[in-house]
């Protein structure tokens, strides 16, 4: 690495930063009882980083040869505006521990094949499972003797159903990370369970309802609000959040805490892509608006210090909401009657992250009695994040991720507007 920062010094290019991503992708994919696709993936990415003549560069390239860097970079230089010098970090030292991760996934198949077999049902006319172990390692060296490196390692497991009675075909999937037999077994039951009931369609008249969203849809939704708390979209006016800094934004039976460094949860990092160091950081405290999240330039703007958010465009890691003290079933007989929602569509158009509106197609079942009743689709929730995030009820227990951005438990919600 030394020559490549002493060829770009040569060449007027003082501040050089060099990301290498390590991806290692071990998948195996079954329906019913065959194995679709054995995936052993192996690969390297460099990201490239550069202040020259002023202007922040950066692109990717999948070798390292100084020359071609040092080209790229000027002439990359010609099509940039002067921007702010402060881009590449000045110190930092990290070594993370390598420790031992079985990488084999071949001692899944006769499980996810089994699996497959376990939860078949005449009316199923597949059931899909995937097992992936991954690891992706992440080093930042830059001309200022900078190094940081980090591993993170988890593994996946998905399922999806098809089902059909003849007349209407449907599906319906979900994930987890780092399980263990018993969670999959829930999940793989719980997607049987509503692949199921969604063959029995019922219907609802258009009004207000209590309503519980579950973990992988709240998660599905409060992963787009996540833009809301972009400083540069704070700063440009584009976010529901502007100004409403150490504002009540949300029931005070909220907070939203972002955990980068928890090694149990899945998106553990000790770095962002700029290499900013990651913290734990409360971003809602009992529903009021502690922080907005910052990449080195918006913080520089900002005159704030940058929170370590950077991956690719501001994004979070282990972001979640705290969760209660109650189970999913628990909420349920809480509500009584109502709606529960398993599936939401359209959140990126659905969702107006500048006004707060929401307006989802959505799919779920009618609650009576606190029980399960029949399914009901292409419904739409027709709310505004000030009127969903005021009005909850409870806050569950099954605090679980579906991705390595956000986490939600299951949430009880009063007076939700619903339209057929």
């Amino acid at each position: 690495m030394q020559e490549i920062f002493d060829y770009a010094k040569e060449n007027g290019i003082f501040d050089l930063q060099i990301t290498i991503n390590d991806i290692v992708d071990n998948t195996i994919d079954t329906i019913n009882d065959s194995v679709k696709n054995i995936s052993l993936l192996n690969y390297r990415n460099y990201v490239i980083k550069a202040i020259y003549l002023k202007k922040r560069i950066i692109f990717k390239v999948s070798q390292l040869d100084k020359k071609e860097i040092v080209d790229k970079i000027k002439r990359l230089a010609n099509y940039i505006q002067s921007d702010v010098n402060d881009y590449v970090i000045k110190d930092g030292k990290i070594k993370c521990e390598h420790k031992e991760y079985d990488m084999d996934i071949f001692r899944y198949k006769d499980y996810l094949l089994d699996l497959n077999m376990k939860y078949k049902k005449d009316c199923f006319k597949s059931v899909s499972t995937y097992y992936s172990k991954v690891i992706k390692r992440k080093t930042i060296i830059n001309s200022n003797g900078v190094e940081l490196e980090d591993e993170n390692k988890k593994d996946i497991f998905y399922t999806s159903i098809v089902a059909s009675n003849g007349d209407k075909v449907v599906s319906y999937d979900s994930k987890i990370y780092n399980p263990n037999k018993e969670q999959i077994e829930n999940v793989i039951s719980n997607v049987s369970l509503i692949v199921q009931n969604k063959l029995e369609e019922g219907s609802i008249v258009s009004g207000k309802y209590k309503v519980l969203i579950d973990s992988k849809t709240m998660a599905d939704i409060f992963t787009c609000f996540i833009s809301m708390f972009d400083g540069n979209n704070v700063y440009y006016k584009q976010s529901f959040l502007t100004g409403k800094l150490d504002k009540k934004i949300m029931s005070s039976k909220f907070t939203l805490i972002e955990d980068p460094l928890n090694e149990k949860m899945v998106g553990k990092t000790l770095f962002d892509d700029e290499g900013t160091l990651t913290k734990k950081k409360v971003l809602v405290d009992k529903g009021i608006l502690k922080s907005y999240l910052h990449s080195i330039k918006s913080a520089n703007r900002d005159g704030v210090v940058p929170t370590g958010n950077m991956f690719g465009i501001i994004d979070t890691r282990n972001l979640y909401i705290v969760p209660g003290d109650k189970s999913e079933e628990d909420l349920l007989s809480e509500m009584g009657d109502g709606i529960l929602i398993n599936e939401v569509v359209g959140t990126h158009v659905g969702i107006n992250t500048t006004t707060g509106i929401i307006s989802l197609q959505a799919e779920g079942m009618i609650i009576k009695d606190g029980k399960r009743d029949k399914a009901i689709k292409n419904f739409v929730i027709a709310t505004d994040f000030d009127t969903l995030f005021n009005n909850v009820i409870d806050i569950g227990n099954n605090l679980e991720f579906y991705n390595i951005n956000f986490a939600s438990p299951s949430i009880l919600f009063d007076n939700i507007s619903i339209s057929k």
